[in-house]
């Protein structure tokens, strides 16, 4: 059977959720999001226009799907979109209900600042992104602020969320620094390779991880065992990697740089610049 382009499949899903909307009351709308290092069409859902608590799915997603459900050829075209429809709609549903308990949890600013945690992005990549956040930049990279749930899911800042939430960046910036080993704390991993070791450095949850670097107490522990400076190496937005600087620069920059075109998936690219962590300075620069 042949398989509908990317614009075919999306026109059919667009028809068919403004349909059962319609059906259910609910408000449909659609428009482009700007995620880490993305930029993807989505669907949205509300009982009302209340953007702020309105659940999301990604057209692309549900494509990404489709195409390797038709590769299978388990099912008919026909069916397939059938059941991924009904599926996107369960979650869209689903999470609608979530994010109305979630505005009311978002309701008490002073809970909301003890919710508060930083993530790293690469700047570059993300200045559409960015330009509806409130971030700061960090090196090469740049700082955004998501707000971490009791059940471990997270949601972005953004410039009409902070508004709600009468917090100007600076603020966020303090509040994200005061939480930032208190909500996730700090998990550090020691690999041995050919008698030296390297540490894996990321926080209990594994996610968002490489706000780390900003931890100058954690690396100087670990400059302090070492008795040197320290490179540091992205791995991804939730990990680092941390060696003593008597390890060779080009191999690790190599490394990185490979990493991040054969391993590491484009949502969770941060970054091809090696850092260094300055015990002199006790601050982190790039290498």
């Amino acid at each position: 059977e042949n398989m509908k382009s990317f614009e075919e499949f999306k026109a059919e899903v667009m028809k068919w959720m403004q349909e059962k909307a319609k059906e259910q009351e609910y408000i449909l709308s659609e428009g482009q999001n700007y995620k880490v290092n993305q930029q993807l069409d989505y669907v949205s859902l509300g009982k009302k226009q209340n953007p702020s608590c309105q659940p999301v799915v990604y057209v692309q997603d549900m494509y990404i799907t489709y195409h390797k459900e038709m590769e299978k050829g388990d099912f008919s075209e026909k069916d397939i979109v059938k059941i991924l429809l009904e599926e996107f709609w369960d979650m869209l549903t689903s999470h609608l209900k979530i994010a109305q308990n979630m505005a009311d949890e978002l309701s008490d600013a002073e809970k909301v600042k003890d919710m508060i945690i930083c993530q790293l992005v690469n700047a570059d990549r993300n200045k559409a992104m960015l330009r509806d956040l409130p971030h700061r930049d960090y090196l090469d990279l740049a700082i955004i602020y998501r707000i971490m749930f009791a059940d471990g899911g997270s949601a972005v800042v953004t410039n009409d969320m902070a508004e709600v939430l009468g917090m100007k960046e600076e603020e966020l910036y303090l509040m994200a620094r005061k939480n930032l080993n208190r909500i996730l704390p700090i998990m550090e991993t020691r690999v041995g390779v050919d008698d030296v070791e390297m540490i894996f450095l990321t926080n209990a949850s594994n996610l968002f991880g490489a706000a780390t670097i900003m931890d100058t107490e954690k690396l100087e522990q670990i400059a302090e065992k070492y008795g040197t400076d320290l490179y540091i190496m992205p791995a991804s937005i939730h990990e680092l990697v941390i060696t003593p600087v008597n390890w060779n620069r080009e191999t690790l920059e190599v490394a990185l740089w490979e990493a991040n075109r054969s391993v590491i998936q484009p949502e969770i690219y941060l970054s091809d610049t090696l850092y260094r962590y300055d015990r002199a300075t006790r601050t982190v620069r790039i290498a």
